[in-house]
């Protein structure tokens, strides 16, 4: 036999629903944040790399004093990002550079000059 089902047996079930449904956003709101953090580092090391590509030329063509791949390290430096290779051919100076974001290493490349 089947016992009567009363309405006090279904107390709270609304409220398990809810927070399970709260939960489930959360989860999902963090996980977009934090993949957008590392679209954003991205952006950025990128444009350090830019940065760091467009000092070194200057500096090899003479138009700032110092060496080249010394600018694009102190400009990787100050963009927190690490200056991975450096490769002076001709007139032209390409850098790669290397960050890290919540774990993930990232990593960008530019080239600036003439040929």
């Amino acid at each position: 036999m089947r016992a009567n089902r009363t309405k006090a047996d279904e107390r709270g079930t609304g409220t398990i629903l809810a927070l399970g449904l709260i939960s489930a956003t959360l989860t999902l709101f963090v996980g977009i944040a934090s993949l957008s953090q590392v679209f954003v580092k991205s952006a950025q090391l990128q444009a350090s790399a830019d940065s760091a590509a467009l000092a070194a030329a200057d500096s090899l063509r003479g138009l700032t004093t110092g060496f080249p791949c010394e600018e694009a390290k102190q400009i990787a430096e100050l963009n927190m990002a690490y200056l991975f290779e450096c490769r002076i051919v001709g007139f032209s100076v390409q850098v790669k550079l290397r960050s890290e974001a919540l774990g993930i290493v990232l990593s960008a490349e530019a080239l600036a000059g003439a040929d």
